[in-house]
């Protein structure tokens, strides 16, 4: 019995062709909402097939070779069998990493990419999650899965049959030699010329939604996974450009091109209480936004008494990035790792060290698990003293439904301990706390606390947590009011990233969050800012609003300086900005962008992509040279 090399490379491709396109038809019409826009068909079906079969080409790239192997002895047919049970196995988790992706997209609206290493470390929130929320899926795909296994062990021989007559061992050698050079072409995405097809070959038409489509996670997923482990630089500008536009040298360019010092400053010894809020989006806030959903009563309040910035972003769309930016004032960069997986090499403003050194006291908490985003070591990193986590913080209320199933802890009792700590401190103190309660899955909460009915929809039990994160927020400032330390504090409420799930696609729901000041002893009278600003700036705010003078670096600036004319956003693998003008994202060199203004997108937007561009070439950069700060 004699395998047939073409018919088991022929099933392993177009079985592989077939599960991809499943994935962008299920993709399509699950996610309409996001797909509204007109596309051409035919460069999305071209393209598309481009990317899937080098997709497949990657994927199988092993299997392929091992069943065109030469030879027809004992240990030959070994290895061609191997080849083709290796291809079965990728096949089953190609369609596993499908549904993870589809899942996903649903969640972030875009495929996934260098957050697949991070999500693999998150399983105490992953798996809950596809068991939860994603029940009926998950159990479903197991088992389609575990069905096509028995199928196939059933009827292997289907890939197997009877030759008496055996081709020669030259004529196998020259079927494998043809077949290299065509899996080349193949893993170049059919691309005979030039470079191998890229993602950005899919944003040919300008549109994010057809890029998308034509996409697949396992191609992006790869993409961003292997360039955590790659060098990949920004080459945006050669020597000569760097010097026509900055007059300095490359070299010279690199070292410390964002270190900054307000030398005028005096300390002042304020505190500084920072809380970040889990995915609260600025659409969400009534006071604010104009919306009716009732779940922000305390946050509206305290819009009338304190500086909002009505033209805030969050940086990205991944907690741990908000933090980086907000703390450490640097965007997501290639090649550079995130905080608590790699930035940290590189030597980077720690405030906590900063605070310290003007003889504060420093504390950080977070609702969830102690490791959750190793913020734990992040604390420890950037200087905070003490930390705390949800194995730290016992839970006080009796009116929780379920005490236990908050997956990420409950906001009342790690605002209470905020309070109970800044309570004992001796010193002026820096207090960084970050939420929970509003990361899905969504927890029931307080019965006095829905507003909508529990458990009918996603979106209102989301809706519930932002109301119970609300009243917990409205019961620390009530508190916190009481004590002695109050009006000599600052306080910045600002969100880590949108609510990802929303039925307005587009970059401004996907980046927009709020961001309140409030300065209650400091006769500071209340504003609505319209100022672009973003979570970069957090840092440098944060020095002003302290007085401190010591040098820092920031790609932000202070909120109450000279302003830069956009915020920066990054999107996937996608740069971007907001303007006052537009908002837009660079694929290559091409702009894509939501305005309707020619003006905007020939003119205004490509000079802001240079300046972008640069930005993050030269941070990049002083990052991987260690020139970030002295």
């Amino acid at each position: 019995m004699k395998q047939s090399k073409f018919r088991s490379v022929l099933f392993l491709y177009i079985s592989m062709l077939f599960i991809l396109n499943c994935s962008r038809i299920a993709n399509y019409i699950v996610y309409h909402d996001y797909y509204k826009e007109t596309f051409d068909l035919l460069t999305v079906i071209f393209t598309s097939f481009r990317f899937d079969i080098m997709t497949t080409a990657y994927v199988m790239i092993i299997p392929t070779l091992l069943i065109l192997v030469p030879g027809s002895g004992r240990i030959t047919c070994f290895i061609k069998d191997m080849g083709l049970k290796l291809g079965l196995i990728m096949l089953l988790l190609s369609t596993l990493a499908l549904i993870g992706d589809f899942i996903y997209f649903g969640v972030v609206n875009r495929h996934t990419f260098s957050d697949l290493p991070l999500l693999m470390t998150e399983t105490s929130f992953v798996l809950p999650f596809l068991m939860k929320d994603h029940f009926a899926l998950t159990i479903f795909s197991v088992a389609t899965i575990a069905i096509i296994i028995i199928l196939l062990a059933k009827k292997y021989q289907l890939f197997f049959y009877h030759n008496k007559n055996h081709k020669t061992l030259a004529s196998q050698i020259g079927v494998f030699v043809i077949a290299i050079p065509i899996l080349i072409l193949f893993l170049r995405g059919l691309n005979l010329h030039g470079k191998p097809l890229g993602i950005i070959d899919a944003y040919k038409n300008q549109s994010e939604q057809q890029a998308n489509l034509i996409l697949n996670g396992i191609y992006t997923g790869g993409k961003g996974t292997t360039q955590n482990f790659k060098r990949t630089d920004y080459k945006f500008f050669n020597s000569e450009e760097l010097k026509q536009q900055l007059n300095k040298t490359e070299d010279e360019a690199y070292k410390y091109p964002y270190v900054s010092q307000f030398s005028e400053n005096t300390p002042n010894g304020r505190n500084l209480v920072i809380i970040l809020v889990e995915a609260l989006s600025y659409a969400y806030i009534d006071g604010l936004s104009g919306s009716d959903y009732k779940v922000t009563p305390f946050l509206d309040e305290l819009s009338k008494k304190a500086e909002v910035y009505d033209n805030f972003y969050a940086v990205a769309q991944r907690s741990n990035l908000g933090v980086q930016a907000s703390l450490f004032g640097i965007p997501p960069l290639e090649s550079v790792g995130y905080i608590g997986g790699g930035l940290e090499l590189s030597r980077l403003t720690k405030i906590g060290n900063i605070a310290q050194a003007h003889g504060y006291q420093t504390q950080m908490l977070q609702s969830s698990k102690r490791d959750s985003i190793r913020l734990d070591s992040i604390a420890n990193y950037a200087g905070f003293q003490q930390y705390l986590g949800r194995s730290d913080i016992p839970i006080t209320r009796t009116d929780y439904p379920d005490p236990d199933g908050a997956q990420f802890g409950w906001d009342y009792e790690m605002l209470m301990k905020t309070l109970e700590l800044a309570n004992e401190k001796t010193k002026p103190f820096i207090s960084f706390s970050f939420t929970g309660t509003t990361h899905m899955p969504y927890v029931e909460t307080p019965k006095h606390l829905q507003v909508y009915p529990y458990g009918q929809d996603t979106f209102t039990d989301f809706l519930n947590t932002v109301r119970y994160t609300d009243e917990s927020l409205k019961a620390f400032f009530a508190e916190a009011s009481k004590q002695d330390w109050y009006e000599n504090t600052t306080f910045m409420i600002l969100a880590d990233h949108t609510l990802f799930k929303t039925k307005t696609p587009g970059l401004e729901s996907a980046f927009h969050i709020p961001l309140w000041i409030y300065r209650p002893g400091q006769n500071i009278p209340p504003k609505r800012h319209k100022i672009l600003a973003s979570q970069l700036d957090i840092l440098p705010t944060a020095f002003d609003l302290l007085g401190f003078n010591d040098e820092f670096a920031s790609v932000g600036r202070s909120l109450y300086r000279e302003r830069k004319p956009y915020s920066i956003v990054v999107k996937g693998d996608l740069l971007g900005a907001f303007t006052n003008s537009g908002s837009f994202l660079i694929a290559g060199d091409k702009i894509i962008s939501e305005s309707e203004s020619v003006d905007f997108i020939e003119n205004l937007a490509p000079k802001y992509a240079e300046q972008l561009k640069l930005e993050f070439q030269l941070s990049q950069q002083a990052v991987l040279n260690n020139t970030w700060v002295k």
